[in-house]
């Protein structure tokens, strides 16, 4: 009889006074996560569940960006300008009425993030840089 593969795991962490976890050094490793990196947090308020996903390596330079836009139409352009820009979209949230996208992605440096910016308000979108 062969050995069962495991893919997943669970561990118990507590959170600190601030709100905080510390992820055991294994995990870390296993998944990548360095130091700098920057991570996703997937909140299931109906099953009441949190879920930690690596997006950056301590390399990349991760920009937050809330876009308005004019419709909703407007979400497939935006994500073409963000990709033909050679950004990485890692993550999109949109929200209807007004219509607003909350936009994560991955950029070469500062020089690069700015760049994006002046693409997108070029294009018409109103762009704010979103401070973590």
């Amino acid at each position: 009889m062969g050995w069962l593969a495991i893919n997943s795991f669970r561990t118990v962490v507590r959170v600190d006074g601030k709100g905080r976890i510390t992820l055991p050094l294994y995990i870390r490793r296993e998944l990548g996560i360095e130091e700098f990196s920057s991570v996703e947090l997937i909140v299931d308020q109906v099953r009441r569940e949190l879920v930690i996903r690596p997006i950056t390596s301590s390399g990349e330079y991760l920009m937050n960006l809330e876009v308005q836009l004019e419709s909703p139409e407007k979400v497939s352009e935006l994500v073409n300008l963000i990709v033909e820009s050679g950004s990485e979209l890692k993550i999109i949230n949109c929200i209807p009425n007004p219509s607003k996208c909350l936009v994560s992605v991955s950029v070469a440096d500062s020089t690069a993030g700015e760049r994006l910016v002046e693409a997108l308000s070029s294009k018409g979108f109103s762009v704010k840089v979103v401070e973590e």
